[in-house]
């Protein structure tokens, strides 16, 4: 059975999804699965800074020693950070979103004892998903997608996760539109056995009516089915449901 968990978060968050079973025909081990937007490390200021945040965000990773984890909003220096420090457990891939290894990088890391690595790839949020650093619709930076296909070493079951980082102004509503239809297409190659999920900073406020229509893309309207949102459909909840910049909650949405 195909199983599909959509992680959404807005800016700032860590979320830690409902844990998945890999097949109803075998061995019932849970995935665990998190996805955390770490910021970048270019403010200069606690509580912003990243020396003064690092021991703080790995941290919360130990504490929940995720199978597999999406990372959002890191640059260079702060994946030799997390090499430095999860390099032993995790193996990952990474790459920037200009091709390379400059500006946001998105990686996707698995724990070495359970996973092995398939295939992987990137594409680019934009018309021409194919050509590495292109932006699309207006948008203010190019956006990769990470794509990773990891096989569980004892069952040989199969997993892919998209992890991405969206467009935050709200004036770039068609750069969302066209986002969520790039990324239906490219899930919708999965087949239906093997269970997908699409995780990442999608900045959107499934409360807000101006903001909520690629969520109800997802969840609604997807084809093949909808993806079920992570957030609805754990069984433990902490923290705010979103939060927002600068390190504080959200207001009310």
């Amino acid at each position: 059975m195909r199983r599909l968990l959509f992680a959404t978060a807005f800016l700032i968050v860590c979320a830690r999804a409902k844990p998945v079973v890999m097949a109803e025909d075998g061995p019932r081990t849970p995935v665990v699965l998190m996805t955390y937007n770490i910021l970048h490390s270019l403010n200069p200021l606690p509580p912003g800074n990243w020396n003064h945040r690092r021991p703080l965000v790995w941290e919360t990773i130990h504490r929940h020693r995720p199978d597999v984890l999406a990372l959002q909003e890191v640059l260079h220096g702060q994946l030799e950070d997390f090499d430095r420090e999860f390099g032993a457990e995790y193996a990952r891939v990474a790459r920037g979103y200009d091709g390379e290894m400059g500006g946001e990088i998105l990686p996707v890391a698995w724990r070495r004892e359970r996973f092995v690595l398939v295939a992987h790839e990137f594409f680019w949020l934009s018309p021409t998903p194919d050509q590495p650093g292109s932006r699309g619709w207006d948008g203010t930076f190019p956006r990769i997608v990470t794509v990773v296909r990891l096989k569980e070493k004892a069952t040989g079951r199969e997993l892919v996760v998209f992890n991405n980082h969206w467009e935050a102004d709200n004036d770039l509503m068609q750069a969302r539109r066209e986002s969520a239809l790039l990324l239906l297409a490219r899930t919708a190659r999965i087949p239906a056995n093997v269970p997908v999920f699409l995780c990442g900073d999608f900045n959107i406020v499934p409360t807000r009516k101006r903001r909520n229509e690629p969520y109800r893309m997802f969840t609604e309207d997807g084809s093949p089915p909808a993806f079920t949102d992570a957030w609805l459909a754990a069984p433990e909840k902490s923290g705010p449901d979103t939060t927002t910049n600068r390190l504080h909650p959200a207001p009310n949405l």
